[in-house]
């Protein structure tokens, strides 16, 4: 990241998502989709990104998987089930941590190019 707690490149915008699911009928849940979170769902970021590999996705199908770091200002309302909107693609959330001693930022890891 290029300043370690330089929130002027904190140019980006994005935006988090939870799973809505829906009971199946059959005793399971089933998954209708993602919708924004209830709380400030879109915030500035400082968005990098990171290598990326290609892969098998099974049934002889390729998958281009990569990842992105997202730092963001401390919020207490995100986790790892969730997803991350930015510039229209949607990104699974793999970690949090905090980016700082004083916890004043998070730093997410996210997967492009996988199933959600």
């Amino acid at each position: 990241m290029a300043g370690k707690n330089n929130i002027g490149v904190m140019d980006q915008r994005v935006t988090f998502q939870s799973e809505v699911t829906a009971d199946d009928g059959q005793g399971g849940r089933t998954s209708s989709g993602w919708s924004n979170i209830a709380s400030t769902p879109t915030m500035w970021a400082e968005v990098t990104l990171s290598d990326g590999t290609e892969g098998d996705q099974g049934e002889g199908r390729q998958a281009n998987r990569y990842t992105i770091g997202i730092k963001i200002r401390n919020r207490s309302d995100v986790t790892e089930v969730m997803a991350v909107l930015w510039r229209g693609n949607r990104y699974n959330i793999r970690s949090i941590t905090p980016f700082d001693a004083r916890r004043e930022f998070l730093m997410i890891k996210a997967e492009g190019g996988v199933p959600l």
